[in-house]
């Protein structure tokens, strides 16, 4: 039913806070890769205009918020993209693609689809996936397959979901060889967290089946 009013009837649904929240995290963290990209030099915005990307963000969905909570997930988005912005600027790489819409792709006949937040290029055709986070840091969702699990963590299907499909999509071209997840809110315990995954062939193994056997339950499955 829910699917029949939003996709079919196209009826307006509203969002969360705490979505609102994140896409607007989102957003400026993809404004600021493209305003780098579109620049001679490639040079990253100041900081200041990595908040300002969030605050205009946050400025249009304010209706989406009370009062209250619009002011707090305000303070946190310009705390955490500081954050990030004064402690990790020097590493980010400039050879990137952010927000790749992938409409369709096959992975052994079956399609597939998705949006990569960022993958980073590097030396012989290597490519690295990231998918940022808003919330609560859960790590375990980040877990490989075990005897209690036999499919992993959800952040850890996503991401070799994420390598299946941009490899799918540019045969031939980068080989994605890792993943990570950068979460961009602190954990209870004030870190910022980014956690990383070195792909390996059960990885991929162990997705294509989860995607074969998941189309035959299912014509719209989910995997993350």
């Amino acid at each position: 039913m829910s699917f029949f009013y939003e996709h079919v009837l196209k009826v307006p649904t509203l969002t969360s806070e705490a979505a609102s929240y994140g896409n607007a995290m989102h957003f400026a963290w993809q404004r600021l890769y493209e305003v780098m990209l579109n620049k001679k030099n490639k040079a990253f915005p100041a900081a200041n205009q990595f908040l300002r990307y969030f605050e205009e963000y946050m400025r249009q969905t304010k209706p989406q918020f009370t009062e209250s909570e619009y002011l707090r997930r305000l303070s946190m988005g310009q705390i955490n993209l500081a954050y990030y912005y004064e402690n990790h600027l020097k590493n980010w790489n400039k050879e990137v693609r952010v927000e790749l819409s992938v409409r369709h792709t096959e992975v052994e006949g079956v399609p597939i689809t998705g949006v990569i937040d960022k993958i980073d290029f590097s030396a012989g055709n290597k490519a690295h996936i990231t998918d940022y986070k808003t919330g609560k840091t859960d790590e375990s969702k980040l877990k490989r397959p075990d005897a209690n699990n036999l499919y992993g963590g959800s952040y850890y299907r996503q991401l070799v979901f994420y390598k299946l499909l941009y490899e799918n999509y540019r045969p031939y071209a980068e080989t994605v060889q890792s993943g990570e997840i950068i979460f961009l809110d602190p954990n209870p315990r004030g870190e910022y967290l980014q956690k990383q995954l070195i792909f390996n062939s059960r990885d991929v193994q162990m997705m294509k089946q989860l995607i074969k056997k998941h189309l035959r339950k299912n014509t719209s499955p989910r995997f993350f």
